[in-house]
């Protein structure tokens, strides 16, 4: 299920969310409750911290729009999960720590 909903969710953004606040993301992870009540959706952006407001912001508004979308297209489950988008800045943490490594030699 949280495979399937990473792959429906990353081609909705593609191709049906049209707004210019949500930059470019990656849909790292997803997460559902064993109820299926709540998909935890955890994404990495590369940007400045008004940047990555911006999209969570725009993710958040769109995110019933993408819940109709999953909806009307996965036609085999009974209930589509909540969305709720997740900041990981994990990959923001990796780069930093890199250059502080490159740093010292």
């Amino acid at each position: 299920m949280a495979s399937l909903l990473r792959k429906e969710i990353s081609s909705i953004l593609l191709t049906r969310v049209n707004d210019n606040k949500i930059g470019f993301i990656t849909i790292i992870n997803v997460e559902v409750a064993k109820d299926y009540s709540i998909a935890k959706i955890y994404y990495s952006q590369l940007g400045s911290d008004t940047e990555v407001q911006e999209t969570k912001k725009a993710l958040m508004s769109a995110s019933k729009f993408i819940h109709f979308e999953l909806c009307k297209g996965i036609k085999y489950i009974q209930t589509v999960p909540k969305l709720k988008f997740i900041y990981d800045d994990g990959i923001e943490r990796g780069a930093d720590i890199i250059n502080k490594l490159n740093a010292l030699s």
